[in-house]
C-alpha cells in the first residue's frame, strides 16, 4: 500500500488496488463506484495532502474519509451518476462500450460479451444503447468499422482484403457490400476517387 499522506501516525489514508478495485484506510471501493462522480470528488480533496506536513492534513483526511465512508454505505455500491435519459446506459458504460468497440474493432464481438461488460442481459443492453445512441449495437459498430476503413483506404499500399479484415470484416466480399450499401459505390472505386482529388487539387 503507498499512504498519500505520508505519515504514520494519524490514521492512514492509503490506496491499495486489487483486480477491479480500490481500498482507502481500509475502504473497499467496488469497481461500479470507480466512475462515481461523488467518489472521485472526494479523491480529488485527498490529492492536496500529499506530501504536506502530516499535523495539517489530519482533519482534512479523516473528513473525507469518513465521508465516503458515509455515501458507500447509503448508497451500497451504488454510483451516483449524472441524469441519463430514462433506461439509456450511463455515459461512463455508452464510454467503454464505444471503446471497446474500437480496440477490438477486428474481431467478432458478440452482444453477450458487450452486454456483460455492462452487467446486463442481451435484451436490456440493446435496449439501453439504442436509447443511449439513436442506433443498435450492431448498426453502431458497422458504422465505426466503415469509418475506420474509410481511413484506412486513402492509404494505396494496403490491400482491400487487408482493409476488411483489420476493420472486421469476414472477407473482402462482404465488406465490398456493407461499403457499397453504404456509399453507393465499391470501395476500390471509392479511393481511387479519393486518392485522385488531392491530386487534381495540387495540379496547376
Amino acid at each position: 500500500m503507498t499512504d498519500i499522506v505520508g505519515s504514520t501516525s494519524m490514521e492512514a489514508a492509503t490506496l491499495a488496488h486489487s483486480p477491479g478495485s480500490v481500498y482507502i484506510a481500509g475502504v473497499e471501493v467496488p469497481p461500479e463506484n470507480l466512475h462515481d462522480e461523488i467518489v472521485r470528488h472526494l479523491l480529488s480533496a485527498l490529492r492536496p495532502a500529499v506530501g504536506a506536513a502530516p499535523d495539517s492534513n489530519h482533519a482534512l483526511v479523516g473528513h473525507v474519509i469518513s465521508a465516503l465512508k458515509k455515501y458507500l454505505a447509503s448508497h451500497q455500491g451504488r454510483p451516483y451518476m449524472s441524469p441519463t435519459p430514462t433506461g439509456s446506459l450511463p455515459a461512463w458504460k455508452e464510454r467503454r462500450i464505444k471503446a471497446l468497440m474500437q480496440s477490438e474493432l477486428g474481431r467478432n464481438l458478440s452482444l453477450r460479451r458487450l452486454a456483460t461488460e455492462c452487467g446486463l442481459s442481451v435484451r436490456h443492453f440493446t435496449r439501453c444503447f439504442r436509447l443511449s445512441t439513436g442506433m443498435s449495437p450492431h448498426r453502431y459498430l458497422l458504422k465505426v468499422r466503415l469509418e475506420r476503413a474509410r481511413q484506412l483506404l486513402l492509404d494505396p499500399a494496403l490491400p482491400l482484403h487487408d482493409v476488411a479484415i483489420v476493420c472486421g470484416f469476414s472477407d473482402q466480399s462482404h465488406f465490398t457490400r456493407v461499403f457499397r450499401g453504404t456509399e453507393r459505390i465499391g470501395p476500390g472505386a471509392w479511393r481511387r476517387l479519393h486518392l485522385q482529388a488531392p491530386a487534381r487539387l495540387g495540379t496547376p
